[in-house]
């Protein structure tokens, strides 16, 4: 039944693609992912390859704005050098249409899953590296009320409960998380525009290059969000093979070469987003491994 979908969902971006930008200009040919929220595919602009978004939730053109402003301010400072992004190229609001260049490289997830240990910290290094560098031009400190990020955690697990066996171990895991958030009431925090889905999925290696895409539109948050966010995704989805000592319930030798490369993203707040992603890891696990890691990871940021 999907299948028989795609060339009717190809058919019918390639039409908008024309109405946006003219007949033959932008060339939607694979389907790539697609959900109630957007859906993605490669094609071609020019003869060179890129991803076309179509963004289809409640208000496409204020997607599309705010994909824009986040272009605009960050773009220019990552347009050279080991810290590349892929940039909007086009951009039709009315359509919910963005044309973005395709990130050249390997996707990081897989990178890591090939690594030697030593690779694995230059890779996660550079991980690092990219993070402060995105971050670096909208850099400052400014407290956040936490309790705001426990209420959406609190409300989606609420939504899909967990299961029975596993409300213990998120109950305590919110106590903790709510003593985190007292703690850090007030306090000065390190933050900037985040990419709000840093993972090992939205980064692709070329040579000595490491590019970002899918931005989420621009966010001001806590620079330690997008570190938990790769470091969570990192150790449970790509486990080195011997993960050495812990730290928060991760392997801590990824932590401290992000860490070494990004130190705007270490300290208290760090351990607080680490405990919401992984309990986000543990409420949103598609198979029973993922659920074991993930509660694994959570028991061992609690101990």
């Amino acid at each position: 039944m999907i299948a028989a979908l795609i060339p009717a969902e190809l058919a019918a971006l390639s039409a908008a693609l024309a109405a946006a930008f003219g007949p033959g200009q932008v060339k939607a040919h694979t389907l790539l992912q697609r959900s109630d929220r957007a859906q993605a595919a490669r094609g071609v602009m020019g003869g060179q390859p890129v991803i076309i978004k179509q963004f289809t939730g409640p208000d496409p053109a204020a997607t599309i704005a705010a994909l824009q402003a986040e272009h605009a301010a960050i773009a220019p400072h990552l347009a050279t050098g080991r810290f590349r992004l892929a940039t909007a190229l086009r951009l039709d609001a009315a359509r919910g249409l963005a044309v973005l260049t395709h990130a050249p490289g390997d996707r990081l997830d897989g990178v890591l899953a090939r690594a030697t240990p030593t690779e694995r910290a230059a890779v996660i290094a550079q991980a690092g590296g990219w993070l402060a560098a995105f971050t670096a031009p909208r850099r400052h400190l400014a407290p956040m009320n936490l309790h705001t990020v426990l209420r959406r955690r609190k409300d989606a697990m609420a939504a899909s409960p967990p299961h029975p066996a596993d409300q213990p171990l998120t109950g305590t895991a919110f106590a903790r998380l709510r003593a985190l958030a007292r703690d850090l009431a007030g306090a000065d925090l390190v933050q900037s525009g985040v990419h709000a889905d840093f993972t090992p999925y939205n980064l692709h290696l070329s040579g000595v290059e490491l590019w970002g895409f899918d931005l989420q539109g621009t966010r001001i948050r806590p620079v330690a969000l997008d570190a938990a966010s790769f470091l969570v995704l990192a150790g449970l989805r790509q486990p080195p093979t011997d993960p050495g000592a812990l730290a928060h319930g991760l392997p801590q030798a990824d932590a401290q070469a992000f860490l070494a490369a990004c130190p705007d993203a270490d300290g208290p707040v760090l351990d607080f987003f680490l405990g919401d992603r992984l309990l986000r890891a543990l409420h949103e696990a598609t198979t029973p491994a993922r659920a074991t890691a993930a509660r694994t990871a959570l028991q061992g940021w609690l101990g």
